[in-house]
């Protein structure tokens, strides 16, 4: 299996609506090619960056399909 696609499957098996770090994607991949995929899932919205290392998977709006829903403050302080 492509390195790429393997990476792509495990930020896409987080749940939508979850923040997750790159701390814990990279420890099993090269950090350049985590970085590679995030900016390209980013570019696609299927990811969006918090800060700095800090991603989140929005939920989709039926009413606004381009636009991501931000991640709940429970869902920010609970991990």
């Amino acid at each position: 299996m492509n390195t790429i696609v393997s990476i792509e499957k495990v930020i896409k098996k987080i749940p939508r609506g979850r923040i997750f770090f790159v701390d814990s994607i990279y420890k099993k991949y090269p950090i350049k090619l985590v970085q590679r995929v995030l900016l390209r899932l980013a570019k696609s919205n299927e990811v969006v960056t918090i800060c700095r290392g800090i991603y989140f998977r929005p939920e989709k709006s039926r009413y606004l399909p381009d636009r991501p829903i931000p991640p709940s403050t429970d869902k920010m302080i609970l991990p």
